[in-house]
């Protein structure tokens, strides 16, 4: 793993991010894992957060996830972005591939095992 390599969760749901930061945090203690539960204070902060990863949420208030992707595009913000969703819809996977930043979608819970596979690309 890479020393200082930097995590950000982005998740309206407090609890969402609390898992997946331990999830984090029990790969690799030296992960910084920072978390945000509102996607447009997440945005504000990209520059300084400088992530190596985002893991964002779809389903939430003030911004969605989509929106968020949007404005990164439309920033030239190339973070590699991982979509986590409890949605089993064809049309999210499908939409989620039309964004050069997103990786994968992972439908919650995601797994450490998973996890492990993300950052490691």
């Amino acid at each position: 793993m890479n020393k200082g390599m930097k995590i950000l969760i982005i998740d309206d749901e407090p609890i969402h991010n609390f898992i997946a930061t331990r999830l984090f945090r029990q790969i690799d203690p030296e992960l910084k894992v920072i978390d945000f539960t509102d996607a447009f204070n997440a945005l504000k902060e990209i520059p300084v957060v400088d992530p190596d990863f985002i893991f964002l949420d779809l389903n939430m208030p003030r911004m969605t996830g989509w929106a968020f992707l949007d404005k990164m595009e439309a920033a030239g913000l190339k973070y590699k972005v991982f979509i986590l969703t409890s949605s089993v819809s064809s049309f999210d996977h499908e939409k989620a591939k039309t964004y050069a930043n997103v990786v994968e979608c992972l439908e919650k819970p995601v797994k450490k095992e998973k996890l492990i596979q993300c950052i490691s690309m």
